[in-house]
């Protein structure tokens, strides 16, 4: 669904990504006792938040690079979420990060 072919492109996913979760954050935050169930997820959204943002952090400053096979380390939380309705974004995200792009593919 997402196709990430340059490091600008999985920028742009990456900050999609992150204005995601902070709306999914909201939502929980304001459902409170509504939806006991969202709002569980909360410290789980905080954390794959933060993680996304340290990892545009790394990008920002170059101190990254893709291709090397391995997964996300915050993708066991992203499987964990009960309901996260943008799963497909951390998922090209992901591929991303294990293959690179073009001729960085391993």
């Amino acid at each position: 669904m997402y196709d990430v072919n340059t490091p600008e492109e999985y920028m742009r996913l990456l900050e999609q990504t992150i204005y995601e979760v902070d709306d999914l954050m909201r939502c929980a935050e304001d459902e409170g006792d509504v939806d006991p169930e969202l709002t569980s997820q909360l410290a789980s959204l905080q954390a794959i938040r933060h993680s996304l943002v340290k990892l545009a952090a790394q990008l920002a400053s170059g101190d990254h690079e893709f291709g090397k096979g391995k997964e996300l380390p915050f993708m066991g939380e992203v499987r964990n979420a009960r309901y996260l309705p943008f799963r497909p974004m951390f998922d090209a995200l992901n591929s991303a990060y294990r293959k690179g792009f073009g001729s960085e593919e391993n």
